[in-house]
């Protein structure tokens, strides 16, 4: 079902310029994702607030921008990709996405899974923070059928074996959901209003007593998947809003800093914490976009190799925040060498990146089929 005004018809060719644009945002992507997860575990008197401490929190907090903005890009090239003449499109869009998604999303589950087990012999004497979300399973028998169901996904009130994995789920739903989103959005008043309605069910999400099953299906998701939608049916031009355009990389870094002091003191009560949240994140999605245009120069991460890796430095980073500089290390870096804790935070996510490339590296190189397997083939 594709959208049947002029006007809402997408573009069917993404241009070389768009295209390495399009990497580039996402591997900045994949950093933010790396730093957010990076953030030092034993940041959690906000009364002990440093310079250095303010530091992270600001850092933290202008990532949030990034599992967003995998949605709109997922979004976007979806609605540019798909070849909606054809009859079977939803098909060969769901066996493509089976492979890209679904399969992936099984095989990091599983490896996140066996990577439990030493922790439930030992005790979590390492990763600390890095796997809480996981650990309650391992109250259980490895493979008693409690753990099967919960490694997997299958509940609707956890996370799967490994938290960060939530995204590739939610992904592969939005995509099997898509024409519904082609539906409404045929019409860009339509359009408009879904939007509208689910930014409003964002900022009001604590209040629905019936969404229960935000691990599973986000409200964020809802929200930035079509806006990617919407922005390939109804693009908007290179040259438009140029001052809007200059000015929002500055306001991200405002944003940043302002919610970071409002959260840090807990100076906004529920919902204009969520409001502002969420206005940051669209600022920070916004700057992301445009900072290419406005620094050509970042256009160069294009031509490294490992900026293809996207996906497997998001799916592999967190195995190495746990395992290589897990919380513990973290601690004796704070306490006993007396590290800085700005400096250790760059450390974890700087080691979590480059060691997460290099095992990209070798395995492209020595194992490619392999690789290609757990990246589903892109």
């Amino acid at each position: 079902m594709s959208p049947e005004t002029k006007s809402s018809t997408p573009p069917a060719i993404i241009s070389p310029e768009l295209s390495k644009k399009l990497l580039v945002v996402s591997f900045l992507s994949a950093l933010g994702v790396v730093l957010i997860h990076s953030f030092p575990s034993t940041i959690t008197n906000k009364e002990k607030i440093t310079v250095g401490v303010f530091i992270c929190n600001c850092v933290e907090q202008s990532s949030r921008f990034a599992v967003p903005l995998f949605f709109v890009i997922s979004g976007f090239l979806f609605a540019r990709k798909t070849h909606f003449e054809c009859h079977h499109w939803y098909i060969e869009m769901t066996k493509k996405k089976i492979k890209t998604l679904l399969f992936p999303f099984l095989v990091w589950c599983t490896i996140y899974a066996v990577s439990y087990i030493p922790f439930k012999l030992y005790g979590n004497y390492l990763a600390g923070r890095d796997l809480t979300y996981a650990l309650p399973m391992l109250d259980h028998p490895i493979l008693s059928g409690w753990n099967i169901f919960n490694i997997y996904g299958l509940s609707l009130k956890t996370y799967p074996g490994c938290p960060i994995i939530w995204f590739v789920r939610n992904l592969f739903l939005l995509f099997l959901f898509s024409p519904l989103f082609l539906f409404l959005f045929r019409k860009r008043f339509v359009a408009i209003l879904f939007l509208s309605v689910v930014f409003l069910l964002n900022v009001f999400e604590t209040a629905i007593p019936f969404w229960n099953i935000n691990r599973v299906f986000t409200l964020r998701g809802l929200f930035f998947f079509p806006l990617g939608i919407f922005f390939s049916c109804y693009p908007v031009s290179h040259d438009s809003f140029p001052l809007i355009r200059r000015a929002l990389p500055f306001l991200w870094v405002l944003s940043s800093v302002v919610t970071s002091i409002c959260l840090s003191l807990d100076i906004l009560e529920m919902p204009y914490s969520s409001f502002l949240s969420f206005l940051h994140t669209l600022l920070g999605i916004g700057a992301i976009w445009v900072l290419p245009d406005q620094i050509p120069s970042l256009l160069r991460i294009e031509s490294w190799k490992f900026s293809r890796d996207t996906f497997f430095l998001y799916m592999f980073h967190y195995l190495v925040l746990a395992f290589i500089f897990p919380n513990t290390l973290e601690k004796i870096l704070l306490n006993k060498m007396h590290i800085p804790i700005l400096l250790v935070y760059f450390l974890r996510a700087v080691c979590s990146t480059v060691f997460s490339l290099i095992v990209a590296a070798f395995l492209k190189k020595h194992f490619a089929k392999l690789y290609r397997f757990l990246i589903g083939g892109r």
